[in-house]
């Protein structure tokens, strides 16, 4: 008999967090505008559904010293291997995911970059492409800019973390 009260106890408590999860959304991250490292995302306010959505990262050193980053800012799911994740919510809260997985390539010299103090790196990407954003209705889009990786040159080490910048809204007509 307890058997059976734990089974019809516990299935409510699983569907009521399941339904919870998926009506959340996305979740996104706290921008940090303390950093010497920012990340901010250069978009348009509109665009044409099922047209190219083209956005630009910028990734900008804040601080009055100069920053080793790892510049080939590949872009993947966080936290997998790769510089740039974005958190999409579009339409009625969907979450839109990466739609290709990629298994970077370890990183070379050629791939650090020195950011001096004030100067900025920029990539730019279709979210239609990587991640399907093709339906009217409006979206809010965060870019993430993360390494996990310790390397050096010209005597600085790579800068290590994860920074979010500040959630953008799109609209897709």
């Amino acid at each position: 008999m307890t058997r059976k009260r734990a089974v019809f106890f516990t299935a409510p408590v699983l569907l009521c967090t399941a339904l919870i999860t998926a009506l959340a959304g996305a979740q996104f991250y706290k921008p940090n505008r303390e950093a010497r490292l920012a990340v901010t995302l250069k978009n348009k306010e509109r665009y044409i559904a099922r047209q190219p959505v083209w956005v630009t990262v910028m990734l900008s050193n804040q601080g009055r010293e100069p920053v080793l980053v790892n510049s080939r800012m590949l872009f993947n799911q966080y936290p997998l291997k790769g510089e740039v994740s974005f958190t999409i919510e579009g339409p009625k809260r969907q979450t839109y995911l990466l739609r290709k997985m990629v298994i970077p390539q370890e990183l070379r010299d050629s791939d650090l970059a020195v950011l001096r103090a004030g100067e900025t790196r920029e990539r730019a990407v279709d979210l239609s492409e990587l991640y399907d954003v093709r339906k009217r209705g409006k979206y809010k889009v965060q870019v993430l800019y993360y390494n996990s990786v310790d390397l050096e040159k010209e005597g600085l080490k790579t800068w290590r973390g994860s920074i979010a910048s500040e959630p953008a809204e799109i609209i897709l007509q």
